[in-house]
């Protein structure tokens, strides 16, 4: 089991390809992490399972997740967006606008 925030293999084997560090992707780490204690810790309560904490620990997350992962939103979509849509070589030209006297010049 790895902890959030802690170097880990998967992180080390690409290192060279990246250009990342052995810190890279902590914020995944963690939700692993919140969903591992969360289900071991109903596993271990599986008879009788106090919900009613599961539940406002639930809560509490749904708020403070957002609030959380705000710094790192558009990273997040850009990284899922990306995984879906493979970059293409039209992504990369550079927009061009014609200059005002190319606008006014009559044709």
């Amino acid at each position: 089991m790895t902890s959030a925030g802690s170097p880990e293999i998967q992180n080390w084997i690409p290192m060279q390809y990246l250009g990342t560090t052995p810190y890279a992707a902590w914020q995944v780490s963690l939700v692993v992490a919140l969903v591992m204690a969360v289900t071991g810790f109903v596993w271990l309560t599986w008879p009788t399972p106090p919900w009613d904490a599961v539940l406002w620990a639930g809560m509490a997350l749904m708020v403070l997740f957002p609030i959380f992962f705000f710094p790192w939103s558009k990273t997040l979509f850009v990284a899922v967006d990306l995984t879906f849509r493979p970059p293409a070589p039209e992504d990369f030209e550079q927009p061009r606008e014609p200059s005002p006297a190319e606008r006014n010049r009559p044709s």
